[in-house]
């Protein structure tokens, strides 16, 4: 299941190692850049 990051219903004590969380942000992170960067592109 692919559900978005929500700290509130998946908390990081769950069943989940902090590695995990951490790869989670990283990724989000780098595909709202990746995104952020290709709309400036095609805007600017």
């Amino acid at each position: 299941m692919m559900n978005p990051i929500d700290p509130a219903s998946s908390p990081a004590g769950n069943g989940e190692s902090s590695s995990e969380v951490l790869w989670k942000i990283f990724l989000t992170t780098l595909i709202t850049l990746l995104g952020g960067g290709i709309l400036w592109y095609f805007m600017g």
